[in-house]
C-alpha cells in the first residue's frame, strides 16, 4: 500500500516537471517569435 502511494507521488512529480519543462519551452518559442 505504501509502495503504491510512493509510486503515485513519483509519477505526479514526473508529470509536474514535464509540464514545467513544456511551459518553459513554449515561453522560449514565444520569445523567439517575438524577437524576429
Amino acid at each position: 500500500m505504501v509502495e503504491n502511494f510512493k509510486n503515485l507521488v513519483a509519477v505526479g512529480e514526473d508529470r509536474r516537471s514535464l509540464t514545467l519543462n513544456l511551459n518553459s519551452l513554449e515561453n522560449l518559442c514565444a520569445r523567439q517569435q517575438a524577437s524576429k
